[in-house]
């Protein structure tokens, strides 16, 4: 599925599985961003999504209408508790986005909230595991111990 907006900024997306990928592409800016942001947002309203990869390589320009949509982006992924990288963002875009309290490199390696709390409770699990294990331990050297005196001290 492509969408054409304006002749001046263009958005496509494809879905494989649970993770959306957004290509932006042209000039982002404050009269060209309403048709691309409702494109934006049927694709990222869509469910089961886990991570979101934005290709912002096609961007020649963007205005503070295109921040708010690499923001509104941004916010979705955090709603869906997905991921969310950027990829191809020039170096003046990147800044932007800093001045808008983004943080492009932080983005880039984003886990979802989801995935943080899988490995908690795999770690969690683990520790309580390890617990056990050690109960388990000194009870069977303790039933060691007193076979053992019971075998060289019977009675």
């Amino acid at each position: 599925m492509k969408d054409t907006m304006s002749s001046e900024a263009v958005c496509s997306g494809r879905k494989a599985g649970a993770v959306l990928t957004l290509s932006l592409a042209g000039r982002l800016t404050v009269e060209s961003i309403p048709s691309v942001w409702r494109t934006v947002r049927k694709w990222v309203e869509q469910r089961g999504i886990t991570r979101i990869e934005v290709d912002a390589a096609g961007i020649e320009y963007c205005d503070g209408g295109g921040m708010a949509l690499l923001k509104y982006i941004e916010r979705a992924a955090d709603r869906m508790d997905a991921a969310v990288v950027f990829t191809g963002l020039r170096e003046d875009i990147r800044d932007m986005m800093t001045l808008y309290g983004s943080d492009p490199e932080q983005a880039l390696v984003r886990q979802s909230k989801d995935t943080r709390a899988h490995v908690e409770e795999i770690g969690r699990v683990a520790l309580e595991t390890l617990k056990g294990l050690k109960e388990h331990i000194s009870f069977l050297g303790e039933l060691a111990v007193g076979m053992v005196r019971s075998i060289l001290h019977p009675g």
